[in-house]
């Protein structure tokens, strides 16, 4: 518990510091709309109705036939590919065309590729992380003894997947609380990659009013 303690402290107080820190300065276009909560959590809705069927198949297969790993690691890249891919090449996912958002960078533009990677860090690590645990749990099936395995498992208090899963959970109250308490509406993600989640119809109005 102490290594879970120390992650969760680390995990704070550099939220704490994201949050304090001074924003980049820019010159919002006038009738910009930024994406609030509800439509926002929306496109994430939509976007997990069809992610969930690999989802799915993901956990099947992990439990059915856990020798078929690279079937699960391409299955498991497809889905932490998904958000990153679309917001580059269409600016946004399914879900928030759904709900006509947009994301663009600072300068309310087309974002850059290194931008949407560091925007997607929390849901390009994490999914990444249980990736490497599944895989290393199925090495230990091949090469130890599986009775031995899941003796010292089940004697620890938490395992790998739970303790990520415990960080993901801050991570998103963090997010949604960073998002909810500031007028341009970004997120903590936005905040580190200096993007923001717009509708897409003031951006377009606002380029027709400057040609």
């Amino acid at each position: 518990m102490g290594i879970l303690t120390a992650i969760i402290n680390l995990t704070f107080y550099t939220c704490m510091e994201i949050l304090d820190a001074p924003q980049h300065t820019v010159v919002n276009p006038a009738g910009v709309v930024y994406g609030g909560f509800w439509q926002r959590f929306g496109a994430t809705f939509i976007d997990g109705l069809i992610m969930a069927p690999i989802n799915w198949g993901i956990g099947y297969l992990t439990s059915r036939y856990y020798e078929t790993t690279i079937l699960i690691a391409l299955t498991s890249l497809l889905t932490i590919a998904y958000r990153p891919a679309m917001e580059y090449i269409y600016g946004a996912t399914v879900g928030k065309m759904a709900l006509r958002l947009k994301v663009v960078n600072r300068n309310f533009e087309r974002c850059e590729l290194h931008e949407i990677l560091l925007r997607n860090i929390f849901q390009i690590v994490y999914p990444l992380l249980g990736l490497v645990y599944t895989m290393y749990n199925y090495y230990n099936l091949q090469h130890f003894d599986s009775s031995s395995i899941s003796t010292s498992s089940t004697s620890s208090p938490l395992n790998a997947i739970q303790i990520l899963n415990i960080i993901f959970l801050m991570l998103f109250i963090v997010e949604a609380i960073v998002l909810i308490s500031n007028s341009q509406k970004q997120a903590l993600h936005d905040k580190i990659a200096g993007t923001y989640v717009v509708e897409r119809h003031s951006i377009v109005s606002n380029e027709r009013s400057i040609s």
